[in-house]
């Protein structure tokens, strides 16, 4: 059982969506299932049996009751045994950054414990959580834990970044000069706060947003070949459209029809 849900204003300025997963197999034998990189920080909050899930060449490791997972750089893998049930936070890009006090960086590439990063009140989150009985009541009392978190962070170079961000995802061939310049920063302070904010490098990030882009040409066009799909989504070659998707998704282009599953 899947269900995805568009969180409440305010948190609908920094959350994506929320979503909320229940493995209904029933099976002697796990499940494995692919997902690709998509650019987004996400908070999970599990309410049965956590995921065991792996990154690129990494090891199988099970989350942490309640987690927050950093920017990925790889696509990743998660095996259903067939009792789990979580509500996924997926933030945008730059959206975990006013939440958190640490830089975003020092989480890229990491599953971290959500109480090393919020505190105590994760303990008192996560019994309301499990003692709920459905996920119309446990999408509530995240949203507030959010909220109350918002409350007390300020970060003064927030919009900046958030612009840089839109204008990026808009324009995917925009300078990283030229961004730096629109906000009133040197290249170098920019790049700088674009990794405390999203955790990635504003190159890397790019790359991400040209991928995204080639996947909703996809869908959108799956007759165009792959030179088109290539220069439509900002690629200079197909070469390096090839070796994103390699890495984003796990397969090649031509194997997307066939293995579709973007979280």
């Amino acid at each position: 059982m899947e269900k995805i849900k568009i969180p409440t204003f305010p948190l609908s300025q920094f959350v994506k969506y929320i979503w909320v997963y229940e493995s209904s197999i029933n099976t002697t034998t796990n499940a494995i299932q692919t997902f690709a990189v998509e650019g987004c920080p996400i908070i999970i909050f599990h309410y049965k049996q956590p995921l065991k899930c792996k990154t690129g060449n990494n090891n199988w490791a099970s989350h942490p009751q309640q987690c927050v997972i950093g920017q990925i750089k790889n696509f990743g893998e998660i095996i259903e045994s067939g009792n789990e049930g979580m509500v996924a936070v997926v933030f945008y890009p730059d959206g975990l950054s006013p939440f958190i006090n640490i830089p975003l960086i020092e989480l890229t590439g990491l599953i971290v414990d959500l109480e090393l990063v919020f505190g105590k009140a994760v303990k008192e989150i996560q019994e309301k959580i499990c003692e709920a009985g459905s996920n119309e009541e446990r999408i509530p009392l995240i949203e507030h834990f959010l909220f109350n978190q918002l409350k007390t962070r300020e970060n003064e170079c927030y919009n900046d970044i958030r612009f840089a961000v839109t204008q990026m995802q808009l324009n995917n061939k925009i300078s990283i000069l030229k961004l730096a310049s629109e906000v009133n920063m040197s290249k170098r302070n920019f790049e700088r706060k674009f990794l405390e904010n999203v955790g990635l490098t504003p190159v890397f990030f790019n790359r991400i947003v040209r991928f995204q882009k080639a996947i909703k040409f996809i869908n959108q066009q799956n007759k165009l070949s792959f030179t088109e799909l290539a220069y439509m989504s900002g690629y200079y070659d197909q070469s390096h459209f090839i070796r994103d998707f390699k890495q984003f998704y796990g397969q090649p282009p031509k194997e997307f029809n066939q293995n579709q599953n973007f979280g």
